[in-house]
């Protein structure tokens, strides 16, 4: 049953595929000028990696050394005999 729907559902899908389109687009006027798009470059986005990288890195310096610090107690803790309990 399962497969039965799954095939009814492909010719469906197969059956409404895309139109065409039923009238083509009118080209523009070749005098007019073309407007100017902005548009992003791909050595725009490799160049600011290295300063994201330096930015995000920057910002996890405080937490880094927080848990530096709570490391450094914990160690110093654990060596402790009488924080242990122990003699």
């Amino acid at each position: 049953m399962k497969h039965l729907m799954i095939a009814a559902a492909l010719a469906l899908a197969c059956a409404c595929g895309r139109k065409p389109q039923e009238q083509p687009p009118v080209p523009r006027d070749p005098g007019s000028p073309a407007p100017s798009v902005a548009v992003s470059t791909p050595a725009a986005d490799v160049l600011s990696a290295p300063a994201n990288y330096v930015k995000h890195a920057t910002d996890q310096v405080g937490r880094a050394k927080a848990a530096a610090a709570l490391y450094e107690e914990a160690a110093a803790r654990r060596m402790d005999p009488a924080a242990v309990g122990g003699e």
